[in-house]
């Protein structure tokens, strides 16, 4: 049996025009290191690696159509580029622990490696790669880079002091050779997705995260130029928190009506933020005592205005790994003014 933690990603691999399932999977066996044995024995056609990997399911049939298996599991994936020019939409899978290839792109059609993450100078063994996000092609060979977080450390308890600093890494699409890598600026944990945000004058902008569970960060934005040319110290913090990490990406819509998209972010310790796409303000903040939560906002109309509202999901308990029960809330923000529809799970 196979488990999974990705969000389910659709991808036409079969060319039959319609749309096919994604998904990065983990099979048990996942470890810092484990045996070749194990998948000789218990996964045969996956050669020497099987902690985890990815799978392409027909959309129409609900077959499958073909796995692709990796030394430890996958739980981030793109499939939103062409890397090998044939037509079909490549996957990128990020996963855990780059001590043996947790980053690698896969040919969408069959599921064939076509390139994995090993510079030993980037790479932190036990950290894990987050979902990667393309940006231009900054190495001029006609295929899109990406831009991703490289960090966590899997092997620490909860609250341990000494944490592994997170990196910025710009990787080529087409090789996957790292073209640049920094340190995140406040020399912290990372757990984040990086996203990009483009302004009215056509820079480009990248947002990203620092800190986890148990150990303050801040969320940052910084000009892609100054990533490609190494100067972290250009980095601008929007935000701070001085107990709990940012984590999990906000999602980026616009709600002023100025036509550039705007930040609402779930923070894990108890608070919902909007801050303006343009100026970075904050706008507004809903706070949920003694809540925490790893979800990105839902986006919909859920009345009668043209504003978008958000639907959030918050754990409430005494905080990580222990929760009680959850909390599903719907905001709507309008006129400077917040109304919260709250529901409760498992109370």
């Amino acid at each position: 049996m196979l488990t999974t933690e990705t969000a389910i990603r659709l991808n036409d691999v079969n060319s039959d025009g319609i749309e096919d399932i994604i998904l990065g999977f983990g099979t048990g066996a996942d470890a810092f290191y484990y045996p070749k044995v194990v998948c000789h024995v218990y996964f045969p056609k996956s050669k020497d690696e099987c902690g985890g990997g990815m799978l392409a399911l027909d959309g129409k049939t609900g077959n499958e159509i073909w796995r692709h298996y990796s030394a430890h599991e996958i739980f981030a994936i793109n499939c939103n580029a062409d890397l090998n020019g044939d037509g079909t939409k490549d996957c990128l899978g990020g996963g855990r622990m780059a001590v043996s290839f947790c980053f690698n792109a896969v040919n969408g059609k069959d599921g064939t490696l076509l390139w994995e993450f090993d510079d030993q100078n980037a790479k932190i063994d036990a950290s894990n790669v987050y979902t990667p996000q393309y940006i231009s092609d900054v190495d001029s060979d006609g295929v899109l880079d990406l831009v991703v977080i490289h960090g966590g450390d899997p092997l620490k308890e909860p609250g341990s002091e000494t944490r592994l600093v997170g990196r910025l890494m710009v990787v080529s699409g087409k090789t996957g050779r790292v073209l640049k890598w920094v340190q995140v600026p406040d020399e912290k944990e990372s757990y984040y997705s990086p996203q990009v945000l483009t302004h009215p004058d056509g820079s480009k902008l990248l947002l990203f995260g620092t800190g986890g569970e148990t150990h303050g960060g801040s969320l940052w934005v910084m000009k892609l130029n100054h990533l490609l040319t190494g100067e972290i110290n250009m980095a601008e913090n929007i935000y701070t928190d001085k107990f709990k990490g940012i984590m999990t990406p906000p999602v980026l819509i616009d709600i002023t009506g100025d036509g550039v998209r705007d930040i609402v972010m779930a923070m894990f310790n108890s608070s919902v933020i909007a801050f303006d796409g343009l100026t970075f303000i904050k706008l507004w903040e809903y706070e949920q005592p003694s809540s925490e939560s790893y979800s990105t906002p839902g986006v919909g109309y859920y009345n009668n205005d043209s504003i978008p509202d958000f639907i959030i999901n918050y754990q409430t308990g005494p905080g990580f790994p222990i929760y009680y029960y959850t909390q599903l809330f719907v905001i709507d923000f309008i006129d400077q003014w917040l109304s919260v529809l709250k529901l409760d799970f498992g109370v």
